[in-house]
């Protein structure tokens, strides 16, 4: 409960910071939250990979196949580049933990970066 309230209240900061209330900034208000979620999913993704064992080289060439366009496959490499900073923990919960962990900074990171 206090992780969604805390979400809703994050989306509602960010979409009222701009400088109008307009229906563009409710827009990107939506689209800042999409983008922050995202990140959140691939470092999530990425973060797992490295617990299973993924070698550097295998995410890389996993992440140029699943990017898009150009800022998804930068902002892949930066995740790619942080997750190897992490150790590989052992037992399934603490590698999901990890997981979820990461995820979560990533995605606060984002948001972050817009609040500034």
């Amino acid at each position: 409960m206090d992780k969604i309230l805390m979400r809703s209240l994050v989306v509602f900061l960010i979409t009222f910071s701009h400088p109008s209330f307009s229906q563009d900034a409710i827009n990107d208000g939506k689209s800042i939250a999409d983008n922050c979620r995202e990140v959140g999913k691939t470092a999530q993704y990425f973060m797992t990979f490295r617990q299973m064992g993924m070698e550097y080289n295998t995410m890389e060439e996993t992440l140029k196949g699943a990017t898009k366009n150009v800022d998804e496959y930068t902002r892949g490499k930066i995740i790619i580049g942080d997750v190897f900073e992490y150790p590989i923990v052992q037992g399934k919960e603490e590698k999901q933990q990890m997981a979820t962990h990461y995820s979560e900074y990533k995605a606060g990171e984002c948001l972050m970066g817009y609040i500034k």
